[in-house]
């Protein structure tokens, strides 16, 4: 593979041409080793649960069993006490559930094991305590030392890959406010007595001003005296109501006050403390409280936040001492409880929720660098490439006819207009634009892989499938600009570091996200040793401006963390129904102020200067939230062989159950269970270690059917999956083979510990949209 024949120096071409990868990557990998999950499985238990399996055990077998999982169970809960009292299995947990770890950890430690003293209560913290190993152990994930990311380079003049490691396992960290504890503190601010006219009102996004009314898209228009419309023009949510006062009536400021009050009334404008979405809000509201024009009322804010960073900074000290970290969280929880009269938590139980006040991220202490023989490995990435482009093109083509329908014989439309009437067809409608597409793309797989129902293994040469794949997949580019980006997440598959440095390795495709570059994600910008590299990246595409929707702050998904920060300074945003970007950043455009045109059976936003865009920009990260993770190339069929193309494994075999498929997760006694799920386990042929994801949870989770405790966890969640799923239809868990296996984990630690880990990658269709 020649990198000099890709266009920009900041991408290297994959064969064909048609797509650049970014040489800049991140690396996820968890905190702890591996091999940590190993410390609670029980190989002699599980073969002793194996001889109890069937018809011919004695009642003889079965007491010997028993006898065997009592002492085997004493043992795992031992063993899950020394993993719960190392310190920094205890400094993971009290970052990541502080309370857990207060509540949980104290008098589990304190408790001498026995048979019987194994009651429900004590095997509830087992279970906890095991979920969060093995997700330190064995989960790709980005958080806090536990999870660090580290970044490395694709470099086509190397021929073999290799890494670097530290001494230590992470070379920076740093501590972040959650975006809502600010905003919090803010509002509780804002409610001060004379605090409200230092605040800058602004218009909503989706209000049309003109000189004489405000129009809200569907309802009657607002009429707007002269004074009014003297006063809305000043709201830019910038100046302040009190030198908007000063401006329109110095005489009779209180009447523009209650001007703003009463269009607030009116939803045609805000007016309170909006602190723009980034990883220091802190900071912009220092500023905002700097520019209060009353010196005692901003020192009494001001005093409030200093005491509330000052907190934060006694955890930033708190440094590896668990006791010292618990101790600094409660300290901090107590004051935002003073400042606030609020509780500092929120969304419990739910991931990317932004739960605490603050959190951890750190930067792995590692430098791995792909040379030619990862890059040969990568080329059959290209046959599901040309598969994604026709998934999102096709997508894209039946959004824009529906969104001409909706516009009828319309010519031009405000952009605030389209945007509300097409959310019922996005949100109501997504599923069934989607839905059929993702039938479609696996049917024509099906074609292109021409197998049996029954084999376990598919192995293809690349060579061999791409005719097929070209021919199934004709799309002349991808469906929207967005859709440009693919981000596949790779695991290597080598039997040791050294064969990994000599090229004897297989690359495994893990997650693949549709329509988004991944590495735009707030905390890997923050985290990257020069972020200049990666907006390189985005001029090297092109330097033309882009069109960015501005992002509501209360999405599930999203935080400040996981947040786009890849916009550049000469990029657009357009603020559709949230204002949640600085008001002072140049090239903010409100929706209102935007019309859409129809040209050549598209769609087209016109910003100042002249610069066109597709609609589909405005709409880029509903879609993405509606694609990001619905490419499958099989679907989930009761059975997915492992398909190898070259030196590639495209999908990892796996495996869909139904929870009336798994009897032994109902099953109260933990002896009977554990040989149960043996033999299940045995009847299926399904491997030992799995990743087993339940509808609801975001994440799969490890199990290992050899161990007694991973079966109980893996039990604890069927039954809860039971219990939430109301459909006439049981619910469907899928098990996955762990793929690369333990035996062939490439990445190690100065002091050769192993660890799993995944390169993620950002891909670029150069194939041009207009």
């Amino acid at each position: 593979m020649n990198g000099s024949d890709c266009p920009f120096d900041s991408h290297i071409s994959l064969p064909s041409g048609e797509w650049a990868v970014w040489k800049p990557f991140a690396l996820r990998a968890p905190g702890f080793p591996a091999s940590g999950v190993s410390r609670l499985a029980a190989p002699d238990l599980a073969r002793a649960a194996d001889l109890v399996i069937g018809a011919d055990a004695t009642k003889r077998d079965w007491e010997s069993y028993r006898s065997a999982f009592d002492a085997g169970m004493l043992k795992l809960s031992t063993e899950l006490q020394s993993i719960a009292r190392a310190p920094d299995f205890q400094l993971a947990l009290t970052w990541q559930n502080h309370h857990a770890a207060k509540s949980g950890l104290g008098s589990f430690l304190r408790r001498r094991i026995t048979v019987d003293g194994r009651n429900h209560r004590h095997r509830q913290k087992e279970d906890m305590l095991a979920n969060y190993w093995q997700r330190y152990c064995v989960k790709n994930d980005t958080i806090g030392f536990f999870g660090p990311v580290g970044w490395g380079r694709l470099d086509e003049r190397k021929l073999f890959s290799d890494v670097t490691v530290g001494s230590k396992l992470t070379s920076n960290s740093e501590v972040f406010f959650e975006t809502w504890a600010i905003d919090s503190i803010a509002a509780k601010i804002s409610m001060e007595d004379g605090m409200k006219k230092w605040l800058a009102p602004k218009i909503i996004p989706f209000v049309k001003i003109d000189e004489r009314s405000a129009h809200l898209p569907g309802m009657r228009a607002v009429p707007l005296s002269p004074e009014e419309s003297a006063v809305i023009r000043r709201c830019d949510g910038v100046t302040s109501a009190y030198q908007i006062a000063k401006d329109v009536d110095p005489d009779s400021v209180d009447n523009v006050y209650e001007i703003l009050e009463r269009l607030a009334g009116q939803r045609v404008l805000t007016w309170r403390l909006d602190l723009p979405i980034s990883l220091h809000p802190e900071t912009a509201l220092r500023e905002i409280l700097s520019a209060v024009g009353e010196p005692t009322l901003a020192a009494e804010g001001l005093a409030k936040l200093d005491r509330l960073e000052a907190a934060r900074d006694d955890v930033r000290l708190a440094g590896d001492d668990p006791v010292k970290l618990s101790h600094s969280l409660d300290a901090l929880d107590e004051i935002f409880r003073q400042i606030t009269c609020a509780e500092p938590s929120r969304n419990h139980g739910k991931m990317y929720a932004g739960r605490t006040l603050v959190f951890l991220d750190a930067l792995r202490n590692v430098t791995p660098i792909m040379g030619c023989d990862f890059l040969t490995a990568l080329r059959p990435l290209e046959l599901v490439l040309r598969s994604v482009r026709w998934f999102t093109y096709e997508i894209g083509k039946e959004l824009i006819t529906k969104l001409l329908e909706l516009m009828k014989s319309e010519c031009q439309v405000s952009l605030a207009w389209l945007w509300m009437n097409s959310m019922p067809i996005i949100l109501g409608q997504g599923s069934s634009i989607i839905d059929p597409v993702i039938t479609e793309l696996q049917r024509r797989w099906r074609l292109v892989l021409d197998c049996a129902d029954n084999v376990r293994s598919l192995e293809y040469g690349a060579r061999d499938l791409e005719a097929r794949v070209a021919q199934a997949f004709p799309a002349p580019r991808a469906g929207w600009n967005a859709a440009r980006y693919c981000s596949p997440d790779f695991m290597i598959s080598a039997a040791d570091p050294s064969a990994f440095r000599r090229g004897d390795f297989r690359l495994v495709l893990g997650e693949l996200h549709i329509a988004i570059n991944t590495l735009r994600s707030g905390i890997l910008v923050a985290l990257h040793p020069c972020p200049d590299e990666l907006f390189k990246c985005v001029d090297a595409e092109g330097k033309e401006p882009r069109l960015h929707p501005v992002l509501p702050k209360q999405s599930g998904r999203l935080s400040a963390r996981t947040r786009p920060a890849l916009i550049r300074e000469t990029d657009f945003m357009v603020s559709l129904f949230d204002q949640t970007t600085d008001p002072a950043r140049p090239r903010v455009l409100r929706a209102a102020d935007l019309s859409v045109e129809r040209a050549g059976g598209r769609l087209w936003v016109t910003a100042p200067g002249g610069h066109r865009f597709d609609v589909l920009d405005v709409f880029s990260e509903m879609l993405m939230n509606l694609v990001g993770d619905k490419f499958d190339i099989f679907g989930d069929r009761s059975h997915t062989p492992r398909l190898t193309v070259d030196r590639l494994v495209v999908a990892r075999e796996s495996w869909v159950f139904s929870t009336e498929q798994l009897p032994f997760t109902l099953e109260t006694d933990e002896a009977v269970r554990f040989a149960r799920a043996r033999e299940w386990v045995h009847d299926i042929s399904l491997p030992h270690r799995v990743f087993v994801k339940v509808p609801g949870q975001q994440k799969p989770f490890y199990v290992d059917f050899d161990s007694p405790i991973y079966v109980n966890l893996l039990s604890k969640t069927v039954r809860a999956a039971v219990s939430a799923h109301d459909a006439a239809e049981p619910a469907c868990l899928k098990f996955t083979e762990m793929m690369p296996s333990m035996e062939n984990l490439w990445l190690r630690d100065s002091g050769d510990n192993y660890y799993t880990a995944e390169l993620r990658l950002a891909v670029f269709d150069l194939m041009e949209r207009s």
